[in-house]
């Protein structure tokens, strides 16, 4: 059996969905210019023995958005009813580039397309998700790639403008995240091994699935703040919905361990790395049947089987946990509030706020205050698509050329002298209509979104 991505495959591959529970808004991905863009992946599924079906897809450029650099590959190779893919950039720890993200995409898209999902013998039942290398899941976003771009491509960049690295990158990214989100989870869970590295991007392809694996050698981080951006890829939707560590996560970039994140309820599951191969290998030869109605409750056991539930129990953020929850509380609706509860804690002694203060002070200004009115804000959106909507513009707005995003990427990716200067250089010169218009509407460049409507191939 082959099948092979069309030439706008990223219109084809996400289908209209009229469910309103799935939160689906009808587009396509890349409007207007669809019909011009190469084939940019080809996907063949070919059937093995032992029911093993192969899908790979090779990224090709796509003329109509040149980000430079190395672009990776996605693989996924199907065994049973597991169909595992591998993000294989392992040089730069598996950040995304655009062309992994298509990649990404038309593995979903050729899947689906060739009905690869449903309750049939050999028909997939999970979405195992692992980054090669053994350093990394994932770490983030390739933000040198779209700073390149910014800084030297042509055209008016911070308006959402089809065709430019800085609008298809996020454009295309977001699309791939809300899709994975929308995998039915009781029929075909994602399952995300997080074995290493997981930051910004890695962590929105992989924490809106049902299931995320930590072990020991988890670095799990939003540092956006520090290079002049914002938690995104969903960021909004999760971080506003775990209280003040989602805060604190947000504004800070704190760096977590394996406890901390099953500890905050970011990983569901944490196995020891020692034991992520037998749990690969047992997930991977899972007897499916047509009998077997869904498969999330047969992953859920291999992963319950392999779990250590007193892992949290060894979590550092555990013990910072009640002046995280006083300092970083959602009743705190400004970042000045947030720094004077931190300095009246600090001032009685305590070493967690004096550090916290001092990370604080490196981060952009802007960057602060646009996360924390976005994190009010997607508190109260009910969806992650709502969510990603707003994030694009927020995104848009970081792309404009006065933003503290190239001089942040600068510092810290291009020149590594890490003493950014950042525009306005503080708090108090940080206007709330500046803060404000990064949440303005794009018009016809307006972020909507294409879900896959799996169920109708299930």
């Amino acid at each position: 059996v082959s099948s092979t991505i069309p030439k706008n495959a990223m219109s084809l591959i996400f289908k209209r969905s009229s469910s309103s529970s799935a939160s689906v808004l009808a587009h396509h991905i890349l409007p207007h210019h669809a019909e011009k863009i190469p084939p940019f992946s080809e996907v063949k599924l070919r059937r093995f023995p032992a029911a093993t079906r192969i899908v790979r897809t090779m990224s090709r450029p796509s003329a109509p958005s040149a980000l430079p650099g190395p672009g990776g590959t996605t693989s996924a190779v199907q065994t049973g009813g597991i169909l595992h893919v591998t993000l294989d950039r392992p040089r730069a720890l598996n950040a995304l580039s655009l062309e992994m993200v298509r990649s990404l995409a038309g593995i979903l898209g050729g899947a689906g397309r060739a009905g690869a999902f449903g309750t049939a013998p050999d028909a997939v039942r999970c979405l195992l998700v692992s980054g090669a290398g053994g350093k990394a899941f994932c770490a983030g976003g390739d933000v040198r790639s779209v700073y390149e771009s910014g800084k030297g491509g042509s055209g008016v960049h911070g308006r959402g403008t089809v065709g430019l690295g800085t609008a298809d990158f996020f454009r295309e990214e977001y699309a791939v995240v809300h899709a994975l989100s929308l995998l039915p989870r009781d029929v075909c869970p994602q399952v995300s091994v997080w074995d290493g590295i997981v930051f910004g991007g890695g962590v929105g392809i992989s924490v809106h699935g049902q299931y995320r694996v930590a072990t020991e050698n988890t670095l799990f981080a939003m540092p956006e703040t520090g290079i002049g951006f914002f938690p995104d890829v969903g960021g909004t939707y999760f971080l506003s919905r775990l209280g003040g560590i989602g805060t604190y996560l947000a504004l800070t970039g704190a760096r977590l361990t394996g406890p901390d994140v099953f500890y905050a309820g970011l990983a569901t599951h944490y196995v020891p790395s020692h034991r992520v191969d037998s749990f690969r290998r047992r997930l991977l030869h899972l007897p499916f049947t047509e009998d077997t109605a869904a498969g999330g409750g047969a992953v859920a056991e291999v992963l319950d089987r392999y779990h250590d539930p007193s892992a949290g129990s060894a979590s550092r953020l555990a013990a910072d946990r009640e002046e995280i929850d006083v300092c970083f509380s959602e009743t705190h609706q400004t970042v000045e509030e947030i720094l004077d509860a931190l300095g009246v804690r600090a001032s009685e002694g305590s070493a967690f706020a004096q550090k916290t203060l001092v990370a604080l002070r490196t981060k952009s200004p802007t960057s602060l205050r646009v996360t924390l009115e976005g994190l009010r804000r997607g508190a109260a959106l009910d969806t992650l698509a709502e969510c990603l909507r707003m994030e694009y513009r927020l995104s848009q707005a970081f792309m404009r050329q006065d933003s503290d995003f190239y001089e942040g990427v600068r510092s810290v990716l291009v020149d590594k002298d890490h003493s950014p200067r950042w525009n306005p250089g503080s708090l108090e010169d940080t206007s709330d209509e500046y803060v404000l218009s990064h949440f303005e509407n794009l018009g016809e460049q307006e972020l909507e979104l294409l879900g896959w409507d799996w169920s109708s191939k299930l």
